[in-house]
């Protein structure tokens, strides 16, 4: 969960391979980080929520999803 005034948090990840991160929900910016992935916002007035797929590339059936909250201004 981010805070509505923006930031970015790091989410480890631990998989049996290389993975790939699938693509950022509407109003998140995601990274590859030698531990996972960094997802970042801006300031944000309303709440938003979104869900980043993870995809293991040996087993292309082998998935993790995160959740992505930012909290809602005021």
């Amino acid at each position: 969960t981010l805070e509505a005034t923006g930031g970015s948090e790091e989410v480890t990840v631990t998989a049996s391979g290389e993975y790939e991160i699938g693509s950022a929900p509407a109003g998140f910016k995601v990274e590859a980080t030698d531990k996972g992935v960094k997802i970042s916002a801006g300031a944000n007035m309303q709440q938003k929520t979104g869900t980043l797929p993870l995809t293991l590339n040996a087993d292309r059936s082998k998935t993790a999803k995160i959740t992505i909250t930012q909290n809602q201004k005021g």
